[in-house]
């Protein structure tokens, strides 16, 4: 009847609302929209390992498939392929290590780092980065090898991107063996070049607390909780 034939044109009203204001809107001297072009390739086509001529390019395709997560191709392959023409290859060494250590594969991964550290090593022990020193320093923690992971996290912190997870772990191993005075100083240090560092505060305010400052471990933790309350490690420290 006529409620119904008043709903249909109320929802006609409605449904051509829209188109109504935009039309309303639009500016008479406006210029045409551009032409929408064709999107390039989604991927570009990766070659196999084995088509791949230098260990540079062996390199850079097992980095775009570990960057994009793609299950067609296993990054560790390239890298291999990338030393089987380049044995002494530093960027593949260290990418291959660092896989290792995702994989949870410690003793593989120390193999193929101290690899990189030689090769690293042709004219002087300071690296460009303290990269290879940090994972192998995680390598070697996993391994209890703490004493060696302890000189490779304090080798990789000369370098300012690695100074904070470096002295991070390092204070953590000397929290281990109770030197709560180092775990102090490289909790510091940790914070010191990376004031996000959530995980370095509170290995702070436990070494405070162990080392017999109560207040100061509380005012450290109560500040950071401030501004981070979700940090349970800080909350249960």
């Amino acid at each position: 009847g006529r409620k119904e034939e008043k709903m249909r044109k109320l929802i006609l009203c409605l449904l051509l609302l829209p188109a109504l204001l935009l039309s309303a809107c639009a500016q008479p001297d406006a210029p045409p929209p551009p032409e929408q072009q064709p999107l390039p390739p989604l991927f570009p086509e990766v070659p196999m390992p084995n088509e791949l001529k230098t260990a540079e390019k062996c390199y850079l395709a097992g980095l775009h498939f570990y960057q994009y997560r793609d299950p067609n191709a296993d990054p560790r392959e390239y890298m291999k392929a990338a030393l089987k023409i380049e044995p002494d290859y530093i960027p593949a060494l260290t990418f291959l290590g660092e896989l290792y250590i995702g994989d949870f594969l410690f003793a593989e991964a120390k193999e193929v780092l101290k690899k990189a550290e030689k090769a690293s090593n042709t004219y002087n022990i300071t690296h460009e980065t303290g990269k290879i020193h940090y994972l192998l320093g995680l390598a070697c923690e996993n391994l209890r090898e703490d004493k060696e992971a302890y000189d490779h996290y304090r080798r990789a912190a000369w370098n300012e991107a690695y100074v904070s997870p470096a002295m991070t772990r390092a204070s953590m191993l000397d929290s281990k063996r109770g030197d709560y005075a180092s775990a102090l100083k490289c909790a510091k240090e940790a914070i010191a070049h990376n004031i996000y560092n959530y995980t370095a505060i509170p290995l702070a305010a436990i070494a405070e607390y162990k080392n017999g400052d109560r207040k100061a471990a509380k005012k450290l933790l109560s500040e950071h909780q401030c501004f981070n309350p979700l940090n349970h490690f800080a909350k249960y420290a």
